[in-house]
């Protein structure tokens, strides 16, 4: 299989310099978490600008706000991913790489029973969907990055010993956590359903039939319908927003002290050069 290539550009007035280490971060969760369990083989670059993205990359534009989130598609139908600039932006740029990754056109269902009293439904495969919450999410580099589903979430049946998210945060298939969501439609009466947690119990939502507008996906139609109450890219300061802030200082100056005896080094070859030119 050829590989995907991503693109992660920043619209919104960022340091660049944050924009390529969470892009690095997100990197290494693809190869080292991501492709092991869904064999999906991809890389992630950043461009300062928009003009710098190669043909063939799949963009990931972070913007400063915007009201239809989530992934879209271009005039000639390839996909592209809008991201709003925040206090946990990379969170929300690891999920909407991950989901674009598992489902390119985002709009791909896979069937199962339903939660409800139902026949058998069919899910909308979004990866980081069920377990986006903040206190799932785990950090690379430093860098806070989102918990996904593996392909076992959806399974039919649960089996012992099976690993339903990259953290181990969902026990079973078609399980959904505080902050996170799941939808299906019903192929009888083509509606669509969702369901959440309230109050730690399950929360089932009737969304009616949903028809995709022009270049929109599946998925970023029933995200727009679906907002959290927290935006991802946006979070205050969680317990778990908290540790990431610690192991991102961490890193940070883990990097400061590694590069100190690299730049001491260059500056020696710099001087040698000029007393050269002399």
């Amino acid at each position: 299989m050829l590989p995907i290539h991503l693109a992660l550009v920043p619209v919104a007035n960022l340091n660049f310099s944050d924009v390529a280490q969470v892009s690095a971060a997100i990197q290494k969760q693809i190869i080292r978490d991501f492709t092991p369990l869904w064999a999906i083989e991809a890389t992630i670059d950043a461009f300062p600008r928009i003009d710098d993205v190669p043909v063939g990359y799949w963009p990931i534009y972070v913007v400063d706000t915007f009201d239809k989130g989530g992934q879209h598609k271009t005039r000639h139908h390839q996909p592209f991913g809008l991201v709003a600039a925040g206090s946990s932006w990379s969170l929300a740029a690891s999920h909407e790489a991950l989901e674009m990754l598992a489902d390119p056109s985002g709009d791909r269902l896979v069937a199962g029973a339903s939660p409800m009293d139902q026949a058998r439904v069919e899910f909308l495969l979004e990866v980081c969907d069920p377990c986006q919450g903040d206190a799932q999410a785990y950090t690379v580099n430093g860098i806070l990055v989102s918990d996904f589903c593996t392909p076992e979430y959806f399974d039919p049946l649960g089996v012992t010993g099976a690993r339903y998210s990259y953290t181990g945060s969902l026990t079973g298939p078609h399980q959904v956590l505080p902050g996170g969501y799941l939808s299906w439609r019903d192929p009888v009466t083509e509606n669509w359903f969702q369901q959440r947690i309230v109050d730690g119990n399950p929360d089932f939502k009737p969304l009616g039939k949903i028809q995709p507008g022009a270049l929109m996906s599946l998925r970023a139609t029933i995200d727009k319908e679906s907002a959290p109450d927290r935006p991802l890219s946006n979070l205050k300061l969680t317990p778990a927003i908290k540790r990431a802030n610690r192991a991102r200082a961490n890193a940070d100056r883990a990097a400061i002290e590694q590069a100190k005896p690299m730049k001491a080094f260059l500056r020696t070859l710099r001087g040698k050069r000029s007393r050269r030119s002399k």
